[in-house]
């Protein structure tokens, strides 16, 4: 026969099990929505790096858009993007670039030697490539990524500009 010490002690044991398991499903779903959190903060930064990226790069083409002043090259990080100005006697470049994963602005007289690295930092990007495109290499076609692997994400618009069809 039970007596009333153990109906309060199974009583005990069964409040003390519930709060144990309220405990634990409490600490996932917290642990979950930690890591989605993250996850969101990290896209949010993808997409912000991009559009960064894309605007920049459009208004500077679209600066810059007349016979001559656009210019694709290759460098040891990959594409490189000039832009020539003129100011009095003296021309200048504004060479653009990716570079230990930055995307950066480096604005120089045209004829200092292209350097890395000496750039001012725009935004933060794992790729970038710049190809004309269209029939006549009338267009030019801007990619920019973000992230490794799986987690890469990337965007590319196509620029129409009257410099792009004479890119030399």
């Amino acid at each position: 026969m039970r007596t009333r010490a153990d109906a309060g002690i199974l009583e005990l044991l069964l409040i003390a099990a519930l709060i144990l398991l309220f405990g634990a499903t409490t600490f996932t779903l917290v642990s979950a929505g930690g890591v989605a959190y993250e996850r969101i903060l990290e896209d949010r930064e993808a997409d912000i790096s991009l559009r960064v990226a894309l605007s920049y790069l459009t208004t500077q083409l679209r600066q810059h858009d007349v016979s001559g002043a656009v210019s694709l090259r290759a460098c040891e990080t990959g594409d490189l993007l000039t832009f020539r100005q003129e100011s009095g006697d003296d021309v200048y470049e504004t060479r653009i670039y990716l570079d230990d994963g930055w995307l950066r602005e480096d604005v120089v007289p045209e004829d200092t030697p292209f350097t890395t690295g000496a750039g001012t930092r725009i935004t933060k990007l794992s790729g970038f490539s710049c190809r004309p495109t269209g029939q006549d290499g009338e267009a030019l076609l801007l990619s920019v990524a973000v992230g490794e692997g799986e987690h890469m994400r990337t965007q590319e618009t196509v620029i129409a500009a009257n410099a792009v069809g004479r890119l030399p």
